[in-house]
C-alpha cells in the first residue's frame, strides 16, 4: 500500500456529530410513531426506514471503531457509545471483534460464504440463511444481555471455544476491557428500557422494527466480503450503489479501498476507487441468497501473528 498522510483526509466532525443527534432522534421517532399509529400496515413502513436509519448508525459506528468519528479520543469513545445503545452492541466489544476482523479477514474463522468437501454442508447452508436472516444481530442483542446477567457465559464463550466466529478475538481480553463491555451492556439495556417507558412504546412494534432491522443488516453485513479473493487484504468489493443509499451507507460500500486504507474517514473514501474497481451492489446482494460455494481453496495467511502461532499450536 502507497503512504497516505492522513492530515489531506480530515474527519468531518461537524457532519458526523449532525449524523449522530439524527440517529438519536430518528430512533425515538420512528419507535414513537410505531407505536402510535392505529394501521398495522404502517408498522412495517416504519420498520424499513427504522432499518435504513441503523444502516447510517452502523456506519457511524465502524468509523468509532477506527477512531475516525472524532477526532479527540474521548469523544469517539463516547459518540462510539451513545450509538451503540440505539444498535444494542456495546463498543468496546464491537471494536476488539472488528479490529480482529482485519486481521483475519477471509481465513476460515470468517469464511460463512464458503465451505470445504469435509464440511457438514447442510450445517452450513443453515447457517448461512439464519444469518442473511437475522441471527447474526440477535446474536449479539442476546450476548448483550447475557454479559449482564449471566458474564461467566460470556467468558466460556470467549475463551472455550475461540474459533467460533470472533470469539477468538476475545481469548486475550484484559478484565478492564471485560468490565467495560460489561458496563456498556448494562447501559444499552437501561437506555432500551428507559426509553420503552419514556416514550410510552408497544411492544409488539417495539419488536417488529428491530427485527426488520435485524433482517436488513444481518442479510447486507457480509455482502462486503461474499465470495471475494481468500485474501486478508484484498478480501474485499468495492460496490456500486444507488446515488440516493450512498448517503445511507457512508460509502462503507467502498469495502476495498476500506481494507487497504482503514485510517481514511469515509468522507474521503471514493476518492480511492479504481475505475474498473467496482460490482453492483444488488447483483451482489442477489448472489448472497443463492447459498455457500464449495471450495478447496486453503485459508490465506492472517495479519494475526498471535492467530499464527495459535493454529500452529492445534495441529
Amino acid at each position: 500500500m502507497d503512504y497516505i498522510d492522513k492530515k489531506q483526509y480530515p474527519i468531518s466532525q461537524k457532519l458526523n456529530i449532525s449524523l449522530l443527534l439524527l440517529i438519536i432522534l430518528g430512533w425515538g421517532g420512528f419507535q414513537y410513531i410505531a407505536s402510535q399509529t392505529q394501521a398495522f400496515w404502517m408498522i412495517f413502513f416504519y420498520g424499513v426506514c427504522f432499518s435504513v436509519l441503523m444502516m447510517t448508525c452502523y456506519s457511524l459506528l465502524h468509523e468509532s471503531a477506527h477512531d475516525l468519528l472524532f477526532h479527540n479520543n474521548t469523544a469517539n469513545y463516547m459518540g462510539g457509545a451513545i450509538l451503540a445503545l440505539t444498535f444494542i452492541f456495546p463498543i468496546t466489544a464491537f471494536k476488539k471483534m472488528h479490529h480482529g476482523h482485519h486481521l483475519r479477514n477471509r481465513t476460515d474463522l470468517e469464511m460463512f460464504d464458503l465451505y470445504y468437501p469435509s464440511d457438514n454442508k447442510l450445517f452450513k447452508v443453515l447457517c448461512w440463511y439464519a444469518i442473511l436472516l437475522g441471527l447474526w444481530w440477535i446474536m449479539i442483542a442476546v450476548l448483550t444481555i447475557i454479559a449482564i446477567i449471566l458474564p461467566s457465559i460470556c467468558i466460556i464463550i470467549f475463551r472455550n471455544k475461540p474459533l467460533w466466529i470472533n470469539s477468538y478475538a476475545f481469548l486475550d481480553i484484559s478484565k478492564s476491557d471485560l468490565f467495560k463491555i460489561q458496563l456498556e451492556a448494562f447501559s444499552v439495556i437501561i437506555f432500551q428500557i428507559g426509553m420503552f417507558f419514556l416514550l410510552d412504546l408497544n411492544l409488539i412494534p417495539y419488536l417488529i422494527l428491530y427485527g426488520i432491522h435485524a433482517i436488513s443488516w444481518s442479510s447486507q453485513n457480509y455482502i462486503y466480503h461474499a465470495f471475494a479473493p481468500r485474501d486478508t487484504l484484498n478480501g474485499a468489493h468495492n460496490l456500486g450503489m444507488n446515488p440516493v443509499l450512498k448517503p445511507i451507507y457512508l460509502n462503507i460500500n467502498h469495502h476495498l479501498v476500506h481494507h487497504h486504507h482503514p485510517e481514511i474517514p469515509w468522507v474521503h473514501l471514493p476518492k480511492f476507487v479504481e475505475s474498473g474497481q467496482t460490482s453492483n451492489y444488488g447483483k451482489a446482494y442477489l448472489q448472497l441468497w443463492k447459498g455457500p460455494r464449495l471450495t478447496t481453496e486453503p485459508a490465506p495467511k492472517s495479519l494475526d501473528p498471535e492467530y499464527e502461532k495459535y493454529l500452529s499450536s492445534l495441529v
